[in-house]
C-alpha cells in the first residue's frame, strides 16, 4: 500500500493539470472563490478510508491530515495562478508545457496550524480553503447538515521561475465582500505583527530581566522535584528519502518534511509529558532549501520550553554529508526548523523544563517568547480567521467549486 492517502493522490491529480497549464497575467485579479477547493472525507461509511487514517490509539493519525492539506495548500496556490492551457492539435506551446511547468510554486513557510477540537476517526471532516496566502479550515460533521469548525491552517506559498529560481508574481486579489476586506486586512496586521515582534537571536538581543530571570534558571538545583534536564530531552533520527516521497518538482514533498518532524516531536512530547500528549499547534515553520531525492536527512527534536501544561518542541530537519560523518564540521545542512506545541492530557501541569547549558538557556528565552507571542497571536486573530472564511466561501453559493470525492478503495 502506498504512504500517500488517498486523499492526496487526488489532490495530486489537481497538481499535475498544472503541467498543462498556463500563468494567468500578473496583472490580472482572481478572485478568492477562484481558488477555493473542498475535500470531504467521509469517514463514518468509509472503513477503508479510516483504516488509511487510524493510529495506534484508534484515532486519527493528525500528521497524515498535515500531509494532505500541504497538498491542499500547494493545489490552491496553483488554481490562482494558473489557467488551462488550450489544447489543440499541433500546439507546440501544450507540448513545451508537457515537461515545463510555466511557473513553480512552493511552500515558503506554515505560519500556523491550530488544533481547536480533537479529531474523531468515525466523524466525517472537510478539508477547504482558498489563495493567496492559503487559509485552510477542517471541519468535522456534527449532524446532516452542520459542520463545526476544528482546526485552521494558514500556508505562505510562493511563486517562482522553474529554470531562473526568481521570484515571479501572480495575480492580485479582487476583495469583493466586507469578510473578504477584513481577512485581508487581518492578514496583513498579522504579517507586520510578527516583523515588529523580533525572537533575539544573539545573547546581546535580550532584556537585562530576562537575562536575570535566566541567571536564577540556571543556578537553581537542577536535580529538584519538578525539573527535567533540557539535555535528556534531545532525540534525532535518520531518514532516507525515496522517490516516493517526491513532488511534482521532483524534490522532497514538504508535506512529508512536516510530517516527519511531527511524528518525531510527538514521540519526544509523550516521553517529556509521561503520557500520550494533545496536540495544539505548529506556529513556526521555514522550508529554507528544497530537499533533493536519494538526500539522507537528519531529524532532531528538542524540548525547548515548558509552561504550565504546554510543552513546546523545536524540530529541524538537516541534509546529511555522509563524507564528512554524522557530527563532523559543516557535515550537516539546515533545510527546515518547526515548532510544535503539545499539552498534556486533562490539562495536568508539566515539569519546568531546566537548561543544561548557557546556549540551551538562551534558547529557552527565544521559546518563550515564540510560545507566548504565538499564543497573543491565536487569541487576536485565529478563531476570526474561521468565521470570516466560512462567511465568504459557503460551497453552495461558488458555482465552479472544486469538489473533490474520496475514492472508496485506497490506492495500492
Amino acid at each position: 500500500m502506498s504512504s500517500r492517502t488517498s486523499t492526496f493522490q487526488q489532490l495530486k491529480s489537481i497538481l499535475n493539470l498544472s503541467l498543462k497549464s498556463t500563468p494567468i497575467p500578473p496583472e490580472s485579479t482572481r478572485k478568492m472563490r477562484d481558488s477555493y477547493i473542498e475535500i470531504i472525507l467521509p469517514f463514518s461509511t468509509n472503513e477503508n478510508l479510516r483504516e488509511e487514517y487510524v493510529n495506534v490509539y484508534g484515532g486519527i493519525r493528525f500528521a497524515k491530515i498535515i500531509e494532505d492539506i500541504d497538498a491542499l495548500a500547494g493545489s490552491i496556490a496553483y488554481k490562482h495562478a494558473l489557467e488551462p492551457l488550450p489544447q489543440s492539435p499541433g500546439n507546440d506551446d501544450a507540448a513545451k508545457h508537457e515537461t515545463l511547468l510555466p511557473i513553480t510554486i512552493v511552500t515558503a513557510s506554515v505560519d500556523r496550524i491550530d488544533l481547536q477540537q480533537r479529531l474523531d476517526i468515525h466523524e466525517d471532516l472537510r478539508l477547504s480553503g482558498s489563495s493567496m496566502d492559503v487559509l485552510i479550515v477542517i471541519d468535522k460533521k456534527v449532524n446532516s447538515t452542520t459542520w463545526s469548525p476544528a482546526a485552521s491552517a494558514l500556508f505562505t506559498m510562493v511563486a517562482r521561475h522553474p529554470l531562473l529560481h526568481v521570484a515571479v508574481p501572480v495575480p492580485k486579489l479582487s476583495l469583493d465582500t466586507p469578510e473578504e476586506i477584513e481577512l485581508f486586512s487581518a492578514s496583513s496586521k498579522r504579517r507586520a505583527r510578527r516583523k515588529l515582534i523580533s525572537v533575539p537571536t544573539e545573547d546581546g538581543d535580550f532584556s537585562s530581566s530576562e537575562l536575570k530571570e535566566l541567571h536564577g534558571i540556571m543556578t537553581r538545583v537542577s536535580e529538584q522535584e519538578g525539573f527535567s534536564p533540557s539535555s535528556q530531552y534531545c532525540v534525532s533520527s535518520l531518514r532516507l528519502c525515496h522517490p516516493q516521497e517526491r513532488n511534482i518538482h521532483n524534490f522532497i514533498f514538504g508535506g512529508w518534511l512536516i510530517k516527519e518532524a511531527f511524528e518525531l516531536a510527538f514521540c519526544l512530547a509523550s516521553v517529556y509529558c509521561r503520557d500520550r500528549p494533545l496536540f495544539i499547534a505548529l506556529d513556526e515553520s521555514s522550508f529554507l532549501i528544497p530537499v533533493p531525492l536519494g538526500s539522507l536527512l537528519s531529524i532532531d527534536a528538542a524540548v525547548v520550553y515548558a509552561e504550565k501544561s504546554q510543552v513546546r518542541i523545536q524540530a529541524s530537519i538537516s541534509l546529511v554529508d555522509t563524507s564528512l560523518g554524522i557530527n563532523g564540521p559543516s557535515s550537516k545542512r539546515l533545510t527546515n526548523v518547526f515548532g510544535f506545541t503539545f499539552e498534556k492530557r486533562a490539562g495536568a501541569p508539566v515539569s519546568e523544563l531546566q537548561p543544561s547549558s548557557y546556549a540551551s538557556g538562551l534558547q529557552w528565552l527565544r521559546a518563550r517568547r515564540k510560545h507566548r507571542s504565538a499564543a497573543e497571536e491565536l487569541a487576536l486573530y485565529g478563531t476570526r480567521w474561521v468565521t470570516l472564511l466560512h462567511a465568504i466561501m459557503t460551497p453552495s453559493s461558488i458555482p465552479n467549486a472544486c469538489n473533490i470525492p474520496t475514492p472508496i478503495t485506497p490506492p495500492s
